[in-house]
């Protein structure tokens, strides 16, 4: 598979645009439920890992990727730089 193969794959590409990045004017309570509807959809891709990891390595600051929101990927960035420092 090519780098980047795998979006043909991910279940997100039957899904509305607007599911997995957020519309202007989106309410906290609107966004915490599209939120979880988009993870949902991400939980049961083949591609998830692919996804997930191609949107840490890039600065991907919007939107739902691999199952992340840009907070999750913040911590999950931080996570990864703590446990690289301890390793060295």
């Amino acid at each position: 598979m090519k780098s980047h193969d795998w979006r043909r794959q991910g279940r997100c590409r039957f899904e509305p645009f607007a599911l997995f990045f957020p519309p202007d004017g989106e309410t906290g309570e609107q966004r915490d439920m599209r939120e979880r509807r988009a993870k949902k959809v991400c939980a049961a891709c083949p591609v998830i890992d692919q996804c997930g990891e191609y949107a840490l390595t890039r600065p991907e600051r919007y939107g739902i990727w691999g199952g992340m929101t840009p907070d999750d990927r913040r911590i999950e960035r931080r996570r990864r730089r703590e446990t690289e420092r301890k390793a060295a």
